[in-house]
């Protein structure tokens, strides 16, 4: 289980250094199977990746939390995805559908 918002495998969830303002990632969680990292930013945005996520990598770009997303997590058979807000103090379940990653 890769939970870290460091590391090689998840460099491409960081904004680049010219992009003043950008959403942060603040929690990030790997699926099960090894093929996809859910990042929750200071924003209220679940980004999902193709992992490794490397430099430049494309994600999947969803809003519904109205602050950090404190934390996100797949499920077991990585049909869905959990998240919680820090501020809005919510729940979210995403099912995932298709390939994701953009």
């Amino acid at each position: 289980m890769y939970t870290c918002t460091y590391g090689w495998p998840c460099q491409g969830i960081w904004p680049l250094k010219k992009d003043v303002g950008a959403p942060m990632p603040v929690s990030a969680h790997r699926s099960g199977d090894r093929k996809l990292l859910a990042a929750g930013t200071d924003q209220g945005q679940v980004k999902l990746y193709n992992y490794p996520a490397l430099k430049s990598a494309k994600c999947s770009t969803q809003l519904g939390h109205s602050g950090e997303v404190a934390n996100c997590r797949f499920s077991l058979d990585d049909d869905t995805l959990v998240t919680v807000g820090k501020q809005d103090r919510s729940i979210f379940v995403w099912r995932l559908t298709g390939g994701g990653g953009g």
